[in-house]
């Protein structure tokens, strides 16, 4: 027999015990197996509530339900702990913390103190998997200076890395950096026939001693001055004054991709390779004379990357614009090839089929949309690839908390129907409440002062001559009153609140509010206006 409440009563014998153990436990199995939920409602005889069959309930789906919290974890906000980009909602997984942007420049960090989840430039060494900035000396090696996080920045060439010396005759100019990390070793002197004096050659030039016009001084001796193109280790060798690239230039920097290896010392763009001067350590010179990212890593627009293509947020080889081609595809990202109809969510199931990103980490299995929801966020009708996870249960007044649970003409705060608080008041409004004068102006016992508030305006409105058009209307009346005037008198909402008079008590399950005039003596002390719990 089936008792109340749904629970089934049965007199089982051994035999029958050990045959519901086994099924129980294959049922047990079958769900914590099952992915994509049916949508199918439990019969009332199996809910623990016994409401009745295709009642929504809380979190109940309506078919083939793939995409919601319960199937899947909660994707995670910036600055949350992570080990890969598919636990994130931005997708990004960065220095171990969840970030709002890719941050893969060498001098950048997504977990600097007080500032988790904020991409930013730092000052020091890179991070921890990032870098190293180049350098094979601590003077002239790269740091970041915390004002561009794309590269590291370098010592400039008249920075001296190793001073000038001199031993058995043979005198070394100062060493400089090389403003790319190196330190460029000073030029050899022969003293001969003289020896050292210091740290130059004996009877040699110096800074008392200047050479004649048209040289330099190195090492304690006079040398001609080096001409355009010629090969340098400092500006004082060359006659321009300008040692750039290793090379006596026209100028004294050649900017953004651009070195001094032109003819005659003239500065000639770099195409195709690396600028330690200008770029970061993981990126390469372009056609268009900018740095950018190399084929395969992330970006957001076509100028991030050397190639000029960006597809499918990573720089590409091609443009990869035609029919059915990826260049995201696991094994070869940052290369085009034809896509895969089972496996790309641009092209799930048949070309041009892109799985909606509304408010969802998109999958592609099988060539079926898929994916799981951002936090708040549900499937309720079963179509993720279509517009991902539509529906807002934290706000959803039709939606509240789980798909299908409407809320009866109230808000939805935070997942739960907003209750409507009545306060009743026999002198006059309540303070800091909303609130309607309930008056029945045929009635001789005080009723002027009578009102029914609550927290907010639900747009409540009160008749004392018959329901009002366009809204949902609650008689009240009360049959002892020997006044004859409470026939026609109404509570009007501009929905369908649910609500319920009574003179004759509270009404079970509800939560009523007493209507009492204590003037009146008609039996007024047992009428209540009751809402749905």
């Amino acid at each position: 027999m089936v008792g109340r409440g749904g629970k089934r009563k049965q007199v089982i014998g051994r035999a029958d015990v050990w045959f519901a153990l086994v099924l129980g436990a294959l049922s047990i199995v079958a769900s914590a197996c099952t992915f994509r939920s049916t949508g199918t409602t439990p019969p009332a005889s199996d809910r623990r509530d016994g409401s009745a069959d295709g009642a929504p309930q809380p979190g109940d789906a309506t078919a083939d339900h793939v995409a919601t919290p319960d199937l899947a974890p909660a994707l995670s906000s910036a600055g949350a702990a992570c080990k890969v980009g598919d636990e994130c909602r931005s997708g990004f997984c960065v220095d171990g913390v969840c970030c709002a942007t890719a941050c893969s420049g060498v001098c950048e960090s997504c977990n600097e103190p007080e500032a988790a989840g904020v991409c930013q430039p730092v000052k020091g060494a890179p991070r921890l998997g990032r870098g190293p900035c180049l350098g094979n000396d601590a003077t002239c090696r790269g740091v970041c200076d915390g004002s561009n996080g794309l590269r590291c920045a370098y010592p400039d060439s008249d920075v001296e890395c190793a001073p000038a010396r001199c031993s058995a005759g043979l005198a070394v100019a100062r060493s400089v950096c090389s403003g790319s990390g190196v330190c460029l070793p000073g030029a050899n002197v022969s003293c001969a026939p003289f020896t050292c004096d210091g740290a130059i050659c004996a009877g040699g030039c110096g800074a008392g001693r200047p050479c004649q016009s048209g040289h330099h001084c190195s090492g304690g001796r006079c040398f001609p001055f080096r001409e355009l193109g010629a090969v340098c280790e400092s500006g004082d060798q060359c006659r321009s004054g300008h040692c750039v690239d290793g090379r006596c230039c026209v100028t004294s920097g050649c900017g953004i991709c651009a070195a001094c290896t032109g003819e005659a010392g003239t500065c000639q763009k770099i195409v195709s390779a690396p600028d330690p001067d200008s770029c970061a350590d993981d990126q390469m010179c372009g056609a268009a004379g900018q740095c950018g990212k190399l084929n395969g890593q992330s970006c957001q627009a076509p100028g991030d990357c050397v190639s000029g293509f960006c597809v499918d947020g990573r720089c590409c080889n091609s443009a990869c614009s035609g029919a059915c081609q990826s260049c995201s595809q696991a094994g070869s990202i940052g290369t085009c090839k034809p896509t895969s109809l089972t496996s790309d969510v641009s092209n799930c199931g048949r070309c041009g089929n892109a799985c909606s990103r509304n408010n969802i980490s998109p999958t592609c299995a099988e060539g079926i949309c898929g994916g799981r929801c951002a936090p708040g966020f549900t499937d309720c009708n079963a179509d993720p690839g279509k517009d991902g996870c539509e529906t807002d249960t934290a706000s959803d007044p039709r939606n509240c908390g789980g798909c299908g649970v409407a809320c009866r003409g109230t808000a939805c705060l935070g997942g739960t129907c907003e209750n409507i608080a009545f306060e009743w008041s026999a002198a006059g409004p309540i303070v800091g409440r909303t609130c309607v004068q309930i008056l029945e102006v045929a009635d001789p016992h005080t009723w002027g002062d009578n009102y029914l508030c609550t927290q907010r305006d639900f747009g409540f409105r009160w008749s004392s001559a018959g329901p009002l058009p366009g809204m949902v209307c609650t008689q009240w009346s009360e049959p002892s009153d020997l006044a004859g005037t409470w026939y026609d008198n109404f509570l009007c909402a501009p929905a369908d609140f649910g609500l319920r008079w009574s003179s004759a008590g509270p009404i079970a399950d509800m939560r009523c509010t007493l209507i009492l005039e204590p003037s009146d003596p008609n039996t007024w002390n047992d009428n209540y206006l009751c809402a749905p719990l």
